[in-house]
């Protein structure tokens, strides 16, 4: 019996406090109003009042105590300081004289905006001094979360992904590279240490400098030093660095630039496109060519596309290039730049323009870097690890 009414007696008690509280909670503004005043602002309106009559200031400490008087005025809602003209107008006719307009009118300004100010951040010093003195709990409101927009995946409409950037091709090359080091991974990539490599730099008329790839890579001046790459272009007044694609025979040749009869092995290509728009040369090149050892952007008008081709003799190699042309000049590629010896070379600067690498692979695949085998979205294909890089969910109608 004692420990039943014990128990009815703890219930009531429980009940009784969390009313109490919910009343307090939900009645916050009745609690605001009805508490005392504090302490401070007895003695605030008594220094206010004080300083409105007495005389205004010697000359030195007119700035400071406009400023002080006007956040005062402002506080206690003067009918000088309704606005900013209005206290501006007070302030000239106390001063007259003594602080010039301009000054007045940036003084009020000044007031007022930092009134606005604390009129912002006051409702949490409200519910701070509400919790001090009442006990209440008073939670600051959450605000919305902000939803960032995903950035939107390339589609896949009628069988080729549109919509690839730079970003996608560094992400597919098989080895990560910087452009730091892109000229001399570029060089390593395509080149055994043995072979000699022909390169040149700062104008079209130059001679070619040939020496082996191991020399190439350990060769440092001093306008490379910073960076460690080879062949460096000043980045104004210079029309960037080229390199010859496929190995010479020699250090020497006749001319003034290497041959085809000077080429030892005819084992890339260059597939050139200018006269469309990068975005869709990223496209492009993506999903139609296959064998890509390389894109480097040209700091010009379009990239350049190193494809391997491991012809056997120069007659095939002519054979693959006349077949190339009727092949890629319907896809935007230049007639004229498919067969070229020489392709940009990375970390060069054109006009104040940096020839930039965005895909590498030492082993390219008889296939494009971009397909969609399931018409799930954009995939492609790691050739050194032997698996599937990367993918994303498909977006588009085909």
């Amino acid at each position: 019996m004692f420990r039943k009414r014990r128990k009815k007696i703890e219930r009531a008690a429980v009940t009784t406090r969390s009313t109490r509280s919910r009343s307090l909670r939900t009645d916050k503004k009745k609690v605001w109003l009805k508490r005392k005043p504090l302490q401070g602002q007895t003695s605030k309106r008594s220094e206010y009042e004080a300083l409105l009559a007495a005389p205004p200031a010697a000359e030195g400490g007119r700035h400071k105590e406009s400023m002080s008087l006007g956040s005062k005025m402002i506080f206690f809602n003067h009918p000088a300081a309704k606005d900013e003209d209005t206290l501006a107008e007070f302030f000239m006719q106390r001063y007259e004289g003594g602080l010039e307009e301009g000054h007045c009118r940036r003084n009020a300004r000044d007031l007022f905006r930092y009134s606005e100010n604390n009129q912002k951040s006051s409702g949490q010093s409200r519910r701070r001094n509400l919790s001090r003195c009442h006990g209440v709990t008073c939670h600051k409101p959450l605000r919305k979360p902000t939803i960032r927009k995903p950035k939107p995946a390339p589609a896949v409409l009628g069988g080729m992904i549109t919509g690839i950037t730079e970003l996608d091709y560094y992400q597919a090359s098989p080895r990560y590279f910087s452009q730091f080091q892109s000229q001399s991974m570029f060089i390593k990539a395509l080149f055994n240490p043995h072979e000699f490599v022909a390169l040149k730099s700062d104008g079209y008329g130059r001679r070619a400098r040939v020496l082996t790839c191991a020399e190439w890579l350990n060769t440092r001046s001093q306008e490379t030093e910073p960076s460690k790459q080879p062949l460096i272009t000043p980045e104004e007044d210079s029309n960037g660095g080229w390199c010859y694609m496929n190995p010479l025979k020699g250090r020497e040749f006749k001319g003034g630039n290497p041959q085809k009869g000077d080429i030892a092995d005819f084992r890339y290509m260059l597939l050139e496109m200018d006269h469309t728009p990068l975005n869709e040369q990223l496209d492009i090149i993506g999903n139609k060519i296959s064998n890509v050892a390389a894109v480097v952007l040209s700091a010009g008008r379009g990239y350049h596309v190193i494809q391997r081709v491991d012809a056997r003799s120069r007659a095939e190699y002519d054979r693959m290039v006349e077949d190339a042309k009727r092949k890629y000049v319907s896809l935007g590629f230049d007639e004229d730049g498919i067969g070229q010896p020489t392709a940009r070379l990375p970390y060069c600067y054109r006009k104040g323009k940096m020839q930039r690498m965005i895909y590498l692979c030492e082993h390219p695949l008889d296939q494009p870097i971009f397909k969609d085998p399931d018409g799930k979205g954009r995939r492609w294909y790691n050739a050194n690890h032997n698996r599937w890089k990367y993918s994303l969910e498909k977006k588009g109608g085909n």
